[in-house]
């Protein structure tokens, strides 16, 4: 299965760019968790959740290290691909009302 990250309408791979910015110990445990996901597996917990009560296929990957915790959202198409939608630097408990938004809005232009 392929990983698809998400582009902007000018090409820009927004995860990517996000990833630039964080240590490579966060880099390296994302492509280790997406080596997994590629795989038809699903990491275990705690690193990786099933967001089923937001939407059927949700996922986020969860990752951290000295300077924060980190949130990468996914949409797993069965048989198609992981589409990596949305990511974010996490300061609270709850995934904020516009971020859902983004995520939800993106899954359906997938």
């Amino acid at each position: 299965m392929k990983v698809v990250h998400w582009t902007t309408s000018r090409g820009e791979d927004v995860i990517a760019e996000f990833l630039q910015e964080l240590s490579i110990e966060v880099r390296e445990d994302y492509f280790d968790l997406v080596s997994i996901l590629k795989s038809g597996k699903f990491p275990e917990y705690p690193k990786n959740k099933l967001l089923t009560s937001i939407a059927p296929g949700l996922g986020e990957l969860r990752l951290r290290d000295a300077t924060g915790i980190y949130r990468f959202f996914y949409f797993l198409k069965r048989g198609e691909a992981v589409y990596v939608l949305h990511a974010m630097q996490k300061k609270t408990q709850k995934i904020t009302e516009r971020d859902r938004e983004l995520i939800l809005q993106r899954m359906r232009k997938v």
